[in-house]
């Protein structure tokens, strides 16, 4: 049995550190036996909606990291790739830096479609306590039982 895919969208161009957490999400989702979908920037096709549409009808979930860039801000690419997985009804979890609050990493938006959790939630202890990461992961499983 394959395991569930889960798109990460993230920024492209990361700092070290935030490198570093990108590469602590992907090993914790696999560590919770799923499968981590990443796109680097020359991944991404120039015209990226077909492929962006193909790749989230081919995924269970979605991570979206939200990172600060330059001057602070995050990219509109998570929202849009939000947004995406949103229209094709996928479990999303978001994980915004500390004091990111805009668009879907507002936690008044949070709810069953959108969850959010503390992007350094890998650093604790026990991270399956999050009962948001639970509830997520819980709908990314049955999605992917659903659609096999």
């Amino acid at each position: 049995m394959s395991r569930p895919r889960v798109f990460v969208s993230r920024a492209a161009e990361l700092s070290g550190p935030q490198q570093s957490v990108t590469r602590q999400w992907a090993d914790a989702l696999a560590g919770l036996g799923l499968e981590p979908i990443l796109l680097s920037r020359e991944q991404y096709e120039p015209s990226p909606w077909p492929q962006l549409r193909a790749l989230m009808s081919s995924c269970d979930g979605l991570v979206v990291l939200g990172f600060a860039v330059e001057a602070g801000s995050l990219t509109p690419w998570n929202q849009l790739e939000a947004g995406l997985g949103l229209m094709r009804g996928l479990p999303v979890l978001v994980a915004p830096e500390e004091g990111a609050a805009e668009g879907v990493f507002s936690p008044d938006v949070w709810g069953d479609e959108v969850r959010g959790v503390s992007l350094g939630i890998w650093e604790r202890a026990e991270p399956l306590a999050e009962n948001a990461l639970q509830d997520w992961l819980s709908a990314v499983r049955s999605l992917s039982r659903s659609s096999r």
